[in-house]
Order: structure tokens, then C-alpha cells, then sequence
């Protein structure tokens, strides 16, 4: 039951980031009268450049938002292979915490890689016309032009709330709540079940427990954020924008293909030794290290960090691996775009497998 209960808070984490993403970017979006979406769409050099570093931040969070920027089509999908090429997960904090040097030599890599990749890529890949085929375009209606002065409109509702305007109050109140007793966030117990040595797990640990909860305060900040954009903004962008162009038809799917996917690696990680695997066989390590990449959850990964710390695996594998994962991140454009998701995997599966055979 607690298994299940964690793999829920994962869930909720993961769906209301990007949801909350979304409604951020709407609300520019809107508020610059489009200008904001036309000047991220204009540079596509710059895009690859920002989204790699997005990406490179430690945890899910930057490649997130990567993904509602590629869905709502503002940036290329070059752009959207240098973020995931950069994203290292949750597997970031371990590594930088364990040794710093490796962590920044594995980071600098990533991120030429990314960039590089990201811009082959858009030379050959022609940018989508039209965005996902299940997420509407920012659209900017006749009503969003009229939104009066902030602080007037933040005193005209807050007299005359309305019940959707409450309730999503209330439920971003519930996040705060939430975020401030760790009770949302990614949970680390996965992450910390698959490390290779007492020793790194219990320094993991140790780190998770009394290190500064910054995935809690990223989520309180996020929250009030949408708090406020919640309560100035008119009741024409709460039904149109907010409610119906993001909740209603991205809240349901994200949260529950992102639970399954949970579930699945839950599952097949309480009756699979990712470790004895690993050790029994060595020779095909690299190859191993591209499968387990696959895999959408931060956790199996921290097995080739170990490896590596060890001295037992060269860098082209922990590289290999660490190009092919992206923890979390890729849970929200599977459940947008099946086609792009495994699209994503098998580029980065053909960058790993070049990486890893020219340094081992």
C-alpha cells in the first residue's frame, strides 16, 4: 500500500508540473498577445541552446517543461532531443553528490552532445507545421485582449469568486500543503533501492534526508505562481484557457499513463535483480546500459554510477546510459505523443551505441 500511495504522489508531481507549465505559458502567451511564442519560435539555434540547458537541470523539472514547449509547438524537435539527451534525472543529484568532478565532466559531455545533436538533427528533421495531434494550439481569443489592470482585476475577483476560481484555489492550497511536508515531489525510495553498494545508499540517504528539499520548494513557488495568475486573471481565461484547453484535456491522460508506467517499473523491479543482472553480464554491458535507459523512472540507472565509481565499467557505458535515460521526464510525452516518445528513445539509442563503442 505505501508502494502505491508513492507511486500516486509521483503521479500527482509529475501531471501538475506540467499542467501548472502549461497554464505559465498560456497566460504569457496571452498577456503579450502572442509575441512571447513567436519570439521562441523564431531562433531555432537558440532554442537548442535553451532547452539543453533546461534539460541539463538536475531532476525532472526543466525537461518538463521541454515537453510542454514541444507540444504546444514552440520549439523544434531538435531542440526536444537536446533536452532529453541532457536530462540526467534524479540520477543528477546522486552523481553530483557521490563525486562532483565526475559529475560535472558527465554533464559538460551531455551537453555538447545535446547541442550538437540537437542541431543535426534540425537540419535534417523539418519543424511540425501543426502542433500534437491531442493538444490544442495557444490560441488567443477577442476576451483575452481585454484583461484590465491587474491589481483592479485581482480586487474585482477576490469580491466576486467564482466556484471554479475556488476550487482551483483550494486544490493549490492542498499542493502547498502537500509540497511543505514533503508529501509531493518524486519519491526517492525507488532510486534508493537499486544502488549497488551499502555505502552509496546509505549516502543517498542520507543526503535525501537532511539535504534542503528543493523539488518541495520548486512546487510551493510553481503553486504560488498559479495562485496568482488563478486570481487576477478574467473568468473567460479560467473556463477557456485553464479549464478547457489544459485540464480538462490533458489532467485525466498525463495523470494516469504516467501512474501505469509507475506501476509497470514497480512491478518488474520487485521481481527482477537489475544488479545480478548487471554483474553476471558484464559483456554485454553496453548493450544493457542502452535497454535499461529505456526505462522511464529514476532508479535502475544509479547501477552503472556505481559501476563506474567503482572502476568496474569504462565512461562510454555510464555515458551510453545516461544519453538513452531522461528519469521521469519522458513519462508526459508518452502520454502525448506515443510516436515521439519512442522516436526520442531510438535516436538517442544510435547516439549511445556510437558514444560507447568510440570510448570504451
Amino acid at each position: 500500500m505505501e508502494a502505491i500511495l508513492d507511486i500516486l504522489k509521483n503521479s500527482l508531481s509529475i501531471t501538475f508540473f506540467v499542467l501548472a507549465m502549461m497554464v505559465v505559458i498560456e497566460y504569457v502567451n496571452v498577456r503579450t498577445a502572442g509575441k512571447f511564442n513567436a519570439m521562441l519560435q523564431k531562433n531555432g539555434t537558440m532554442q537548442i541552446f535553451m532547452c539543453a540547458l533546461l534539460g541539463l537541470l538536475p531532476g525532472c523539472l526543466g525537461a518538463y517543461t521541454v515537453v510542454t514547449f514541444y507540444a504546444h509547438n514552440l520549439v523544434s524537435f531538435g531542440a526536444l532531443l537536446a533536452a532529453f539527451i541532457a536530462a540526467m534525472g534524479d540520477e543528477a543529484f546522486i552523481l553530483f553528490s557521490l563525486n562532483p568532478r565526475v559529475g560535472l565532466l558527465v554533464a559538460g559531455i551531455l551537453l555538447a552532445l545535446a547541442i550538437v545533436s540537437g542541431l543535426v538533427c534540425n537540419t535534417i528533421v523539418k519543424k511540425r507545421k501543426k502542433p500534437l495531434p491531442t493538444i490544442a494550439h495557444f490560441e488567443i481569443h477577442e476576451h483575452d485582449c481585454e484583461i484590465p489592470n491587474r491589481w483592479q482585476s485581482l480586487k474585482t475577483n477576490i469580491l466576486h469568486l467564482s466556484q471554479l476560481r475556488i476550487w482551483l484555489l483550494v486544490f493549490l492550497g492542498g499542493i502547498i500543503v502537500l509540497a511543505a511536508f514533503n508529501q509531493i515531489g518524486h519519491s526517492h525510495d525507488f532510486v534508493d533501492a537499486f544502488s549497488l553498494h551499502d555505502a552509496t545508499c546509505t549516502h543517498t540517504e542520507h543526503h535525501h534526508e537532511h539535504g534542503f528539499n528543493w523539488s518541495a520548494l520548486t512546487y510551493i513557488g510553481l503553486a504560488l505562481i498559479l495562485a496568482y495568475i488563478v486570481t487576477v486573471v478574467p473568468e473567460h481565461f479560467l473556463q477557456e484557457h485553464l479549464w478547457g484547453h489544459t485540464i480538462k484535456k490533458h489532467f485525466l491522460k498525463i495523470f494516469v499513463w504516467t501512474t501505469i508506467l509507475l506501476l509497470v517499473v514497480f512491478v518488474l523491479n520487485s521481481h527482477f535483480s537489475v544488479s545480478e543482472f548487471v554483474e553476471t553480464h558484464k559483456f554485454y554491458l553496453l548493450i544493457m546500459a542502452i535497454l535499461i535507459g529505456l526505462i522511464p523512472e529514476s532508479g535502475p540507472h544509479i547501477i552503472f554510477i556505481s559501476l563506474y565509481l567503482t572502476g568496474v565499467i569504462p565512461i562510454g557505458i555510464l555515458l551510453a546510459n545516461f544519453i538513452v535515460q531522461e528519469g521521469h521526464a519522458a513519462l508526459p510525452l508518452f502520454a502525448e505523443s506515443k510516436k515521439t516518445f519512442f522516436l526520442v528513445k531510438g535516436v538517442k539509442c544510435c547516439i549511445a551505441l556510437v558514444v560507447g563503442f568510440l570510448l570504451m
